[in-house]
């Protein structure tokens, strides 16, 4: 497990695991024991069971004989360490109510043409040239940008933010100082934010927060989690999905000759090759049954959820993309409680970006062969790290 091979293409392992050992101990990179858990069915339930609890505070034991990932976790602040991710009922319901206001239906709506008009603008700026980076100059950018202008941060500290980001979700590849120092640093600058807030609000969420019953560890923790959420994911669903379009030529054909397709063709796209590799962490309060295997308490669970979504007993004839598949069951935004506040916001961002691009550069293609193409690793998130493109 884990290994660079397993990095770039995870899928033949996962296959083999779900027939042999759908619930298996493993060891981290780091050093921390897991239960690694692949089947569609034993990952949605653990989703949702009580008993997987997200308390990192009861959890301190566990952690502190958990290699450096527990060691990482517990060098975090409280306000970065205790957040929505890794909390339970009823903290997390009370919450998880106050930021689901902020994610509304009708804000989301309301921000698409917000989202279209960054797309465009970046990819104005990229137009007159013959290669580019498609991670690094379109989809990195964008959540980045749109999350700066929700929260009405300046532009000019998107890439502090963004490398504190990467830092905190890429443990298993960082030391336990660098996660701490990441974590530290985004508190301060959290606090900071909301220190300026309390006297200039304006139209953001972060002046909306401010209107609610919130201490101020709740509020940093909550804009903590918007920021982490709404950039690493985000431009990782961007990154992935149009490397599989272009691993599949003629579904890219398929999408570009229909745009009405979007919306369904980025839930498979999530489906086939999500930007959340493993559910955030979770261990068993008791012991919990996963078929025929008994997690015993007291122990850490990874659900895969890129596991899951290509489980053929939940998909037909899973390792294909099919822009026109009914993917809806997948879980590449999680399910239950815990289910991705940004879910919406991500699916808007997307469909905007691959729809812009298909249209405006019909001839693009990848500038290097895909076995060149740099992946990330990281226990919870997958995503390229690069993808060089030939626009015309």
């Amino acid at each position: 497990m884990f290994d660079p091979a397993f990095v770039r293409d995870p899928h033949p392992t996962y296959a083999r695991l779900r027939e042999t050992a759908p619930v298996c101990a493993t060891v981290t990179p780091n050093g921390m024991r897991v239960w690694l858990v692949t089947r569609y069915t034993d990952v949605r339930a653990g989703l949702a069971d009580p008993r997987l609890s997200k308390d990192v505070v009861t959890a301190r034991d566990i952690l502190g004989d958990g290699g450096d990932e527990g060691k990482a976790l517990l060098a975090l602040p409280p306000s970065i360490a205790v957040n929505l991710l890794s909390m339970d009922a009823p903290e997390h319901a009370r919450l998880r109510k106050i930021a689901t206001a902020a994610f509304t239906a009708r804000r989301v709506r309301h921000l698409r043409p917000r989202v279209a008009e960054i797309v465009d603008s970046l990819l104005t700026a990229v137009a007159g040239r013959d290669r580019i980076d498609l991670v690094t100059e379109i989809a990195r950018p964008l959540p980045i940008l749109l999350m700066c202008e929700l929260l009405r941060l300046p532009v000019a500290d998107a890439d502090r933010l963004r490398g504190w980001t990467e830092t905190l979700v890429s443990m298993s590849t960082r030391s336990v100082a660098e996660y701490g120092a990441a974590g530290h640093a985004l508190h301060d600058y959290l606090t900071g934010v909301i220190a300026d807030r309390r006297v200039s609000r304006g139209d953001d969420l972060v002046s909306d927060l401010l209107d609610e019953d919130l201490s101020e560890l709740d509020l940093v923790s909550l804009l903590a989690v918007m920021v982490i959420g709404g950039f690493e994911t985000t431009a990782n669903l961007i990154g992935t999905a149009l490397l599989a379009l272009f691993d599949h030529p003629g579904q890219l054909a398929s999408l570009r000759e229909n745009p009405s397709l979007l919306p369904n063709a980025v839930e498979e796209l999530i489906r086939f090759d999500g930007p959340v590799h493993m559910g955030t962490f979770r261990y068993t309060r008791e012991d919990v049954d996963f078929g025929v295997t008994t997690v015993p308490a007291g122990e850490v669970v990874m659900l895969s959820l890129l596991s899951a979504n290509r489980d053929e007993r939940q998909f037909a004839d899973a390792d294909r993309l099919d822009l026109s598949r009914v993917a809806g069951s997948h879980l590449g935004f999680g399910h239950g409680a815990h289910y991705c506040l940004g879910a919406a916001l991500a699916r808007v961002e997307c469909e905007e970006m691959l729809g812009a691009l298909i249209s405006r550069f019909p001839s693009m293609r990848l500038a290097v062969p895909p076995d060149e193409i740099p992946w990330q690793f990281t226990l919870l998130t997958r995503g390229v790290d690069r993808l060089p493109v030939v626009l015309s």
